[in-house]
């Protein structure tokens, strides 16, 4: 027998039942992204070597220890190890500097880096991100940062905390290296060897540090005033000053913190991080950035960019499983031709339908049948004559209609679709304890009630009265939107339980959704 061959160390295989995690990363990511202005750009997974010497940072541990480098006609290339560098490459070379500004582009894809693997972080791992370049008021950083958060609670993340802090301008930050220098040099032989190496280079990246001893260094009372001080200048000072207030009157909260540098060379005046209180001490699942220089670095003109990052893999460690979607129909049939004729014409009305390609015994495909699909259809002789398989297949899933589009009834499967994913984005946005939905009702037939309310329970954990009073204005303005009109029912799960007769309704013949608006056959209770 010939030696298995498994997946190389620090890489995954992305299998089909995790597929449906990825699609949703990556169908927020447009959604979100297209209503900030955004446009999706593809560079190409590997590039010249330099590009990420010049770009990424000679002095960073990305380009000292972990990009994956290969010699090819004489020309070192490099797989990426991360994406702005390619962006701006790709920013320069298309001349995108004469389209007007800001031009917004986001992009999402493999990155490579050898390191040693660990949660959420591979070898060869993803990342989207989002590039914004010609404008340099500190609005771009606050939409940029603002942008991460309504993606990340787009997908259910509202345990978050946003960092900041300011690296100010390559002209202020000098003082401030001389001075971090001169209060190091005493510890200098008890730093590690990495930050011994970065600190003639690049002193700043020593505060970047996840050595516990250097950590402990930098605790030190003569030290950390140094780290603490306020050395930016003043139009630094003001930049940072102005990001801040756009933060405050977005409601978006976050902290200082000082000793945020983050990894990259290319970095200046606002740098942030958003981390998740869920992922141990490796907790970031975002970071970014100002990079005024870095487009004239790659030989552009002067260009002021911001933007920032986001690990996938990481993001799917957090946000909730998604059961794999159920086939309409599968054929049972001991009659392949027929079979195949009934299947496309099934697939032609817009479902999703199987048989058995192997021609098993009858029970194996009812067997199957039961566990991948919502019907199955046993296609004799009279049925094939009378053509009534397909007939009453396209009766059953109309009459059985529950929030899904399947071709059928499909302006109202649209309208309510619509008006499910609004409430869930809205509700997630504004309730941290928000738990999902259940629509009950006239309309889980799925036909038009133009005189009947859509009727809805929302779920949450804590019964706060005064905060649920901002449930309303949200139903108004959603009912105006679509021209609808919605009867809900906000509950914590254990009133809902006290309204005897309405939970017994929803929870026999209610559709559960939760908090991404996704439909789950067991609801919170089941």
């Amino acid at each position: 027998m010939a030696k298995i061959l498994n997946v190389v160390k620090g890489t995954k295989d992305i299998l089909p039942q995790d597929a449906p995690m990825w699609h949703l990363l990556e169908k927020n990511a447009l959604e979100i992204f297209s209503k900030y202005g955004y446009k999706e750009i593809r560079t190409p997974i590997f590039e010249v070597t330099e590009l990420f010497a010049r770009g990424v940072g000679d002095t960073t541990d990305i380009v000292n220890k972990e990009m994956y480098t290969f010699e090819k006609s004489e020309r070192s290339l490099t797989l990426r190890p991360e994406n702005t560098a390619g962006v701006v490459r790709s920013f320069i070379e298309n001349g995108m500097s004469r389209l007007s500004a800001p031009v917004k582009l986001w992009y999402k894809g493999p990155m490579f880096r050898y390191e040693r693997p660990q949660a959420g972080r591979q070898r060869q791992f993803h990342q989207v991100g989002v590039e914004m370049f010609g404008v340099k008021e500190p609005a771009a950083d606050a939409e940029a940062i603002l942008l991460a958060v309504d993606y990340l609670k787009s997908l259910g993340l509202n345990d978050l905390e946003v960092e900041i802090n300011s690296l100010g301008c390559p002209e202020c930050r000098e003082a401030y290296k001389k001075r971090i220098k001169e209060v190091l040099k005493p510890e200098f032989d008890n730093l590690c060897e990495d930050c011994r190496n970065r600190y003639e280079k690049n002193p700043l990246r020593l505060l970047d540090c996840k050595v516990e001893s250097c950590k402990e260094i930098f605790e030190k009372p003569e030290i950390k005033s140094v780290i603490l001080s306020d050395f930016i200048c003043e139009d630094c000072a003001e930049h940072y000053s102005k990001l801040k207030t756009y933060l405050d009157e977005l409601g978006v909260k976050y902290v200082e913190n000082k000793l945020l540098v983050r990894g990259l060379d290319y970095y200046n005046r606002t740098v942030f991080e958003i981390k998740s209180n869920n992922l141990g001490s490796q907790n970031a699942v975002c970071g970014g950035g100002r990079y005024d220089s870095l487009v004239r670095n790659l030989g552009g003109e002067d260009t002021p960019a911001v933007g920032w990052a986001m690990g996938m893999e990481r993001l799917i460690s957090l946000i909730p499983a998604i059961e794999p979607e159920k086939l309409d129909g599968y054929i049972v049939s001991n009659s392949p031709a027929e079979a195949f004729k009934l299947a496309a014409d099934l697939r032609n009305s817009g479902l999703k339908v199987e048989f058995d390609l192997q021609n098993k015994k009858f029970t194996k495909q009812l067997e199957k049948a039961s566990k991948i699909a919502r019907y199955a259809f046993i296609l004799g002789e009279d049925e094939i004559k009378n053509n009534m398989v397909l007939k009453i297949f396209l009766q059953l899933i109309k009459s059985s209609w529950k929030g899904q589009n399947y071709g059928v009834n499909s302006k109202m499967s649209e309208k309510l679709n619509e008006v499910i994913k609004k409430l869930s984005n809205a509700f997630r946005k504004k309730f941290d304890d928000y738990k999902g939905l259940y629509l009950f009702g006239t309309y889980l037939d799925g036909k038009d009630h133009e005189d009947e309310d859509i009727e809805i329970v929302a779920i949450f954990d804590i019964e706060d009265k005064s905060k649920r009073e901002q449930i309303w204005p949200v139903i108004g303005k959603i009912e105006t939107e679509l021209e609808v009109c919605i009867d809900l029912y906000p509950y914590t799960m254990e009133d809902f339980k006290m309204d005897e007769e309405l939970y017994e309704e929803v929870m026999e013949e209610g559709i559960f959704y939760n908090t991404l608006g996704i439909r789950q056959e067991k609801g919170l209770e089941q």
